[in-house]
């Protein structure tokens, strides 16, 4: 169950990147500010869901575990 809010998430993040990318590209906003703010924000959440998703390794923590 985890693992599938995770992905989901990871999918929501990647399906905003895309709608912002169009926005950038086809340049249908006047402004392009909230766009790229989407995708600096988008590279830290979508590296945190990776971290967690991924399997823990021996003496490695996952992040928000204690040691």
């Amino acid at each position: 169950m985890r693992r599938a809010v995770i992905l989901l998430a990871i999918a929501i993040v990647l399906a905003l990147d895309w709608a912002a990318l169009d926005d950038i590209t086809t340049g249908t906003e006047p402004g392009f500010v909230g766009e790229y703010a989407t995708l600096v924000a988008s590279v830290p959440a979508v590296g945190m869901l990776w971290l967690w998703l991924r399997p823990a390794r021996a003496g490695v923590p996952r992040p928000g575990q204690a040691r």
